[in-house]
């Protein structure tokens, strides 16, 4: 491998932020209310595993803003109808766990695939060989 190849054979670890349930996917976010823009701002890792995808949305955290400004980035960002994504636990926490329902592991939509090997690749890249 030379000095500008990255080896992403670990990429595989991106898929074990999501766990399979009966009704769907599940999978967690870290998320900063208040932002200037409503983006996915990369990974976050404890120690060397993932555990979670970070966020940040514009709307503050009153009200349910930041929460309905999620639900409304996740559907228009990957194409998916609001009524497959629930926040199953965090309503008031930056730590949420997310359902997608009807999606198993099988079926990841692939805008969501595709950014999450993007990211992936990215802190990849920005890490000392």
């Amino acid at each position: 491998m030379n000095s500008k190849t990255r080896d992403v054979s670990n990429s595989k670890q991106l898929y074990k932020i999501f766990t399979e349930r009966p009704d769907g996917l599940v999978f967690n976010i870290y998320l900063t209310p208040g932002a200037s823009k409503t983006c996915i701002t990369g990974l976050r890792y404890d120690d060397v595993t993932l555990i979670s995808i970070k966020m940040s949305v514009h709307g503050k955290p009153v009200e349910n803003k930041a929460n309905i400004d999620l639900i409304k980035f996740i559907s228009d960002e990957f194409a998916l109808p609001k009524s497959y994504i629930s926040i199953i636990s965090g309503q008031k926490s930056r730590h949420k766990r997310i359902l997608l329902l009807k999606y198993t592991i099988g079926n990841i939509p692939q805008k969501i695939q595709d950014l999450l090997i993007e990211q992936f690749v990215g802190l990849q890249n920005h890490l000392p060989l």
